[in-house]
């Protein structure tokens, strides 16, 4: 017979799949691929359907080493059943993200076996967090990464949980996919907690010497199944290319970034923000120190600590690298959360704080724009001013009805935090979609695009493949620097050139503007030389 408990934790993890299905959804049909990220992932893997080439990337005719091959495998693998679409695409990241809710349920079960309600309350608390479930819905590699995070760390569990060697075949496993994931990375969100192991948990079965054995084992297997991919592929790509996948974009990254270069504590800065509105939970900080208490306080506390503070000291640093650590802090507040089922109004109004911060702003927001310009003069967006009032007010209306029902018993604490960040969610893309996201639609300018490939294109911008998959194309895109645009429409008359840069910055060259659209914070140009059709 099924305890109540194991029927509440099924409940919930439904619930917040459910969710999160209705976020991916609503991402999907609002959100554009946005550049550059998105397009230039997808780019790739429609190159490498184009070209049947699994083994080297190809980005715009060229070998892409910045990124592992896992995601461009895994979305043509779907085309391949499902045919070449968007949709299918981007829902790839998001189907990594259920399996991870998926498994945070045995997960809490392994760490705290005792307290059953972390298993109940984990998946909900991760749906309900905004920067995880908005990057987790993107095109993107961290919700692959902190997939197989969660699956070395499980078997991890299970290694102490029940002994048997075998589980460090599935440690390496998960480590070698999350290596063809995102690379090496992979190695400071999996190794802290095995390593230190003797911070949270007693002598293992068979002792400290069989342990270190077998996570020696675990890491070679992991590499073994890394490099399967690697030094094939750099003996395929040539000597740049394969110094590049087996050391320089690692070695790169980690002593001066490429880009996102950012000082140490940037991270730390933004830790409140990014947590937001967990760090206004009172209960938080009264049972911050016990939470961390026990073996599995523990090794969620090295899970967490040790690679931010690495990815802190590391150059390059960007928001979503954070990804992998968020199940992590979703079975801590879990655990603090436990089976209550009543809160007290602090707490009540942090879990539904996304949505009532969220609808105050919204609906404040474009009425004291004017009041807002006149005192910061530069950087705020035109297309605040057509906010509606309206979703502001449904923010509000849902943020306060969660609130009641959490303070009055009806709506267990972590469904009512889920729901906060599901209505945060689809508010948010459905206002953005309405005044912001139109701006980084590239797919009028990439229809456009096709109808001249035969003609021939070039951009004058650093390109990143915004227009391949869009427009479906089959030639790369030339880059032309701005003093040879002259040359290459005397070489192509015919052809169009794509530039955020205006007319007189090419000089004399007598250019049309063929097509203009907004782009970010400026405009977007297709240009054609003029007396050409």
């Amino acid at each position: 017979m099924i305890s109540p408990n194991e029927v509440n934790a099924r409940l919930n993890l439904l619930l917040a799949l459910a969710l999160f299905a209705v976020m991916v959804a609503v991402g999907i049909y609002t959100r554009p691929l946005l550049p550059i990220d998105e397009t230039r992932y997808l780019t790739v893997a429609w190159e490498m359907h184009q070209n049947g080439n699994w083994l080297v990337p190809f980005k715009n005719g060229e070998a892409y080493s910045h990124k592992p091959p896992l995601l461009f495998w895994s979305i043509n693998a779907a085309w391949g059943l499902f045919g070449v679409s968007e949709a299918v695409a981007r829902a790839i990241p998001p189907l990594y993200a259920f399996a991870t809710m998926i498994l945070l349920v045995p997960m809490a079960r392994l760490l705290w076996p005792e307290e059953r309600a972390v298993a109940a309350n984990a998946p909900l608390v991760l749906v309900g967090m905004a920067i995880y479930t908005v990057f987790a819905s993107l095109a993107m590699f961290d919700a692959m990464l902190a997939f197989f995070v969660v699956l070395g760390l499980y078997a991890v569990a299970l290694l102490w949980r029940r002994g048997q060697a075998r589980y460090w075949l599935l440690f390496a496993l998960a480590l070698g996919l999350a290596v063809l994931a995102k690379g090496p990375v992979a190695l400071l969100h999996m190794l802290p907690v095995p390593l230190f192991a003797p911070f949270w948990m007693d002598r293992p079965h068979g002792g400290w010497g069989r342990w270190y054995l077998g996570l020696l084992g675990g890491v070679l297997g992991g590499a073994a199944i890394a490099l399967a991919w690697a030094l094939p592929a750099a003996a395929a790509g040539g000597e740049e290319y394969g110094n590049a996948i087996l050391w320089g974009q690692t070695a790169g990254r980690a002593v001066k970034a490429f880009a996102h270069a950012r000082p140490w504590w940037f991270y730390l800065a933004l830790l409140p923000a990014i947590l937001l509105p967990l760090p206004l939970l009172p209960s938080l900080w009264r049972r911050l120190r016990p939470s961390f208490g026990g073996s599995g306080g523990r090794f969620c506390l090295i899970w967490l600590l040790v690679p931010f503070i690495a990815l802190s000291l590391v150059s390059g640093k960007q928001i979503h690298y954070l990804i992998p650590l968020f199940p992590a802090v979703a079975l801590i507040i879990g655990r603090l959360l436990g089976g209550q089922r009543s809160i007290g109004r602090g707490d009540a109004l942090a879990l539904a704080g996304l949505p009532l911060i969220s609808g105050v702003l919204l609906f404040i927001v474009p009425w004291s724009l004017p009041l807002v310009r006149g005192l910061v003069k530069k950087g705020i967006p035109a297309w605040i001013a057509d906010i509606e009032p309206w979703a502001g007010a449904v923010s509000l209306l849902a943020g306060v009805l969660l609130y009641l029902g959490m303070r009055s018993g009806r709506l267990r604490p972590a469904s009512g935090f889920a729901l906060g960040g599901a209505v945060f969610f689809v508010i948010l893309h459905f206002q953005a979609a309405a005044v912001a996201l139109d701006r980084f639609n590239l797919l009028p300018v990439a229809q456009l695009l096709k109808t001249y490939e035969d003609k021939g294109l070039a951009v004058a911008d650093n390109y990143h493949g915004q227009f391949n998959f869009l427009g479906r194309l089959t030639r790369p895109v030339q880059f032309v620097p701005p003093p040879e645009v002259g040359a290459w429409f005397r070489a192509h008359p015919d052809g169009r050139l794509v530039s955020t840069k205006r007319r007189e910055r090419f000089g004399d060259v007598p250019l049309v503007v063929e097509m203009a659209r907004p782009y970010r914070s400026r405009e977007i140009y297709v240009y054609r030389l003029a007396g050409q059709n």
